[in-house]
């Protein structure tokens, strides 16, 4: 039997409301794992965003792969082009089609948040030809490809070539990098655009 995440419950306990408790649920009878993520003063935002964005990503996943599912949720938005806040120093986000950067120096941010000053450095609103590319950049470059449908159009002509040449997997759904292809990411994306 292959392990699996059949569902995952989220409590908010504690005199009060401080701590915010999961227990992951198994398809194996009687096994499950128990978390903390509380973040205090935060506990309905946490629990929130669980229950609503981070547990519909891990139904169907496989427990033991601890790693993986930690890149998957931490960087999956990024790369599946979803939308992140980006809050720091430095940091970068992208909501609802603008994607901005903030200043670098923690110094300079700490000093226009406690202002109450913009602690941003610029942004940009890609358009939808900028939007598509980099969702082809982005999701060729996940194990499970990019769905034809978010990168079109494309050249089947291109794709065709790139298949027999062994650097990708193409259905009517979705494109996907091989092994190799991935050795020559940059290069393969580059021929598709």
């Amino acid at each position: 039997m292959n392990l699996r995440i059949e569902r995952i419950e989220v409590a908010v306990t504690s005199p009060g409301r401080n701590f915010v408790l999961v227990k992951v649920f198994t398809n194996q009878d009687g096994l499950y794992g128990v978390g903390d993520g509380t973040l205090n003063g935060r506990e309905l935002a946490v629990a929130t965003a669980l229950r609503e964005h981070i547990i519909p990503l891990l139904l169907g996943k496989d427990p033991d792969r601890i790693e993986d599912t930690w890149q998957y949720v931490h960087r999956g938005t990024y790369w599946r082009g979803g939308q992140w806040l980006g809050i720091g120093a430095g940091a970068h986000g992208h909501w609802h089609g603008r994607r901005w950067w903030n200043v670098r120096s923690p110094q300079r941010y700490i000093a226009a948040a406690l202002s109450g000053a913009a602690t941003t450095a610029g942004f940009e609103l890609p358009d939808a030809e900028q939007r598509r590319v980099e969702r082809l950049m982005m999701g060729l470059r996940t194990t499970e490809g990019v769905a034809r449908a978010d990168v079109a159009p494309l050249d089947d002509a291109k794709i065709s070539h790139l298949v027999a040449a062994g650097l990708l997997t193409a259905n009517d759904q979705r494109i996907a990098l091989t092994a190799d292809g991935m050795r020559l990411a940059s290069a393969v994306i580059v021929s598709l655009v």
